[in-house]
């Protein structure tokens, strides 16, 4: 990693001239400019990144920053000198829930480069935004230094968000939809495209990073889903575009564990997913909160975020946060309707095209899963989840 303690970037009259562009290494300025330095210094793991600080130098206002690579956006006349920002050294901020060796309580950490630093909050990231409110949690983990915790004591991670009012999932993919349906002889429903459709799902059996899922007693179809979810960081009711997208504290990898002949034997009701899908659920190791990730951001409630599934360490799908019909912020919008989203509530998109050995096909995959298997599905930035089966 390349260690940046404090640099000044410094943009001197000579150097733009005119309004023509020139060029200063592979960053073209101009008088009315963006500079722009778009790409991290190291690996995704741990980039140099901006302190995140906003400030205004004559006419230079500098407006978006982010932790993960950096860039300051300028506009404006430049004075003789300006100085545009100050940089520390900085690696993307993941909060996690966890319990660690030669301590008894369970703690919210923050992991950065490698290293978790407790914070002073409650054992759940719910009860840390009850406390302190998204920028206020944010605030206090900024100032969460020192030597920190090795990853390596770490003896169990919980669920982020273990105390969950609701766990909503949708089905925000079109290719999974679509794929699902065609295998069962259907057509896509218009009204599928019209409204975000989601069903609640069972909080209470929500599990960590590397916390073994039980194989329910009556399915020989157990499937994993790779999906991503977001935490509902402020109350929010009939919320929708930059009210729905304000609501988002952060993103986390989803395995929305279901059993498929137990879900396609109970539907024939016309109610549910129930039993198919009450047994588990898993989210973790982290939540990532928003402005982590924009520079990745590609619209409302949509990040360019690669997202792989791998069985017993071999991939067998891989796909992509970006390709949602329905983004984050029509499933807020739809769930809010009416309704109120706490502060902790827990939404997950569906799976991701090909995301699941339903779509797939067992005989692709080696079969259904089963107990010894080992599933991990990776999200860019927000890490990787292990689900053991037994």
């Amino acid at each position: 990693m390349v260690c940046v303690d404090s640099v000044i970037l410094a943009v001197i009259p000579s150097i733009i001239g005119s309004p023509t562009s020139k060029e200063v290494g592979h960053t073209p300025l101009k008088r009315w400019a963006t500079l722009s330095v778009r790409r991290p210094l190291s690996s995704h793991r741990s980039p140099v990144c901006v302190d995140r600080r906003f400030a205004l130098i004559g006419q230079w206002p500098i407006h978006k920053f982010g932790r993960f690579g950096y860039h300051a956006f300028l506009t404006g006349t430049c004075p003789n000198i300006a100085t545009i920002a100050l940089l520390r050294r900085y690696s993307i901020v993941r909060f996690c829930l966890v319990d660690i060796e030669g301590d008894t309580a369970t703690k919210l950490c923050v992991e950065r480069e490698g290293k978790l630093h407790p914070l002073d909050a409650p054992a759940s990231l719910r009860g840390a935004l009850d406390q302190y409110g998204p920028d206020g949690l944010k605030a206090l983990a900024a100032k969460a230094d020192g030597g920190g915790v090795e990853i390596g004591k770490v003896t169990r991670w919980h669920p982020p968000v273990p105390d969950a009012r609701t766990f909503r999932d949708f089905y925000a993919f079109e290719q999974h939809v679509k794929t699902c349906r065609q295998k069962r002889g259907q057509e896509m429903l218009p009204e599928w495209y019209e409204i975000a459709v989601f069903y609640f799902s069972n909080p209470t059996s929500m599990l960590g990073h590397g916390e073994a899922v039980q194989k329910p007693k009556d399915t020989k179809e157990l499937d994993l889903e790779l999906e991503i979810g977001c935490v509902i960081g402020k109350q929010v009711r009939d919320v929708s575009g930059d009210g729905a997208e304000d609501a988002i504290f952060g993103y986390y990898v989803l395995n929305d564990l279901s059993a498929r002949d137990l879900q396609r034997y109970e539907m024939k009701c016309m109610l549910g997913p129930a039993k198919g899908k009450d047994f588990a659920s898993a989210m973790g190791p982290y939540v990532v909160t928003t402005d982590e990730l924009e520079d990745l951001r590609v619209g409302p409630g949509r990040y360019d975020l690669t997202m792989v599934a791998r069985k017993n360490g071999k991939e067998i799908s891989q796909g992509n946060m970006k390709d949602l019909t329905h983004d984050f912020t029509k499933m807020i919008a739809r769930a809010s309707r009416d309704a109120t989203l706490h502060v902790g509530d827990l939404l997950g998109s569906g799976t991701v095209g090909t995301g699941c050995i339903l779509e797939l096909g067992p005989d692709t995959t080696d079969g259904w899963l089963e107990p010894g298997d080992t599933i991990e599905l990776e999200i860019d930035r927000l890490g990787i989840l292990t689900t053991p089966i037994r």
